[in-house]
């Protein structure tokens, strides 16, 4: 095997879920280095098979927390925000989970939400600050 081909980095949020494992597997063939923020790290560890050596890295990460989602963050290239939840519970909040968070967090350009596809953001109005 030769080594990774290329130096770019891409940063996906829930990227161990229906969709996320298929991107994943799409990014590490088309050559990308992938950073994987998830929930439970141990769970995901069937992600690295679909890459090279070293190529998929798994990471504990809360979109929530701003501390996280700058480490998901340094250095990449891109950034994929995959995370959604199917229904509310407890403080999960669809607004919260699929769209608040990570504009809050500095996720302003460009967010995917798995709900409604892939486009141009801005943050709500009453997004607090």
């Amino acid at each position: 095997m030769t080594a990774i081909p290329s130096a770019k980095l891409v940063s996906i949020f829930g990227g161990s879920g229906f969709i996320g494992r298929h991107i994943v597997r799409v990014l590490a063939r088309d050559g990308w280095r992938i950073r994987v923020g998830v929930r439970r790290p141990n769970a995901a560890n069937f992600l690295r098979p679909m890459g090279r050596v070293g190529q998929i890295q798994i990471v504990r990460a809360n979109l929530r927390k701003s501390d996280d989602c700058a480490m998901m963050l340094r250095d990449a290239d891109a950034a994929i925000n995959l995370v959604g939840i199917l229904y509310e519970r407890g403080a999960q909040r669809f607004q919260d989970s699929n769209f608040a968070a990570p504009l809050e967090n500095g996720h302003n350009q460009r967010v995917n939400d798995s709900q409604r596809g892939y486009r141009q953001r801005q943050a709500p109005k009453n997004a607090q600050k």
